[in-house]
């Protein structure tokens, strides 16, 4: 029994150490803002956006507590890190932070009978026009993906660099 206890005490000695160091990883993250002229945007902390979407853009602040009068829904997948504040422009704003470990797909959804609405506006992601994988613009919503989005690191080697990224749709 005593042996027994001197090599379980052993184990647990080196198991612990390893297991705890391999879960404190730096996730790499990117933090995104939506910048939109006017209206209201929040930011949700829903990680995997199962309840909720990850951006809500409203034409107005009135509307902003129910989501269904959103103009614009964006969710993130796999996942996002939650919502944090940024410096966009010399300004702190509320953004959020999206997991780029491996991909970045960003999904949108706009009303088409919002007033911001047009077939002829586009995503802009830090200042380039977005790759559509997909897109229906038919029914009361118009439907976009963008798979891989280039989305920049804004920790590299685990030290937040103030790097932000812009997603706009004009």
């Amino acid at each position: 029994m005593k042996k027994f206890l001197i090599y379980f005490s052993m184990a647990i000695a080196i198991i612990f150490p390893i297991l705890f160091f391999a879960g404190c990883g730096v996730v790499p993250t990117a933090w995104v803002y939506f910048k939109m002229p006017g209206g209201y945007t929040t930011y949700t902390s829903d990680q995997y956006g199962i309840t909720s979407a990850h951006i809500y853009y409203f034409e107005n602040e009135a509307d902003k507590n129910d989501a269904t009068n959103a103009a614009i829904t964006i969710y993130f997948s796999p996942r996002i890190m939650g919502a944090d504040d940024m410096v966009v422009d010399g300004e702190t704003v509320r953004g959020t932070t999206v997991d780029v470990s491996s991909y970045v797909d960003i999904t949108i959804y706009v009303k088409t009978d919002s007033t911001i609405y047009a077939p002829s506006k586009k995503f802009y992601i830090n200042g380039d026009e977005a790759v559509l994988t997909n897109s229906n613009e038919s029914g009361p919503l118009a439907y976009y993906l963008i798979q891989n989005a280039p989305l920049l690191r804004g920790n590299p080697n685990g030290k937040i660099d103030g790097t932000v990224n812009i997603i706009e749709y004009r």
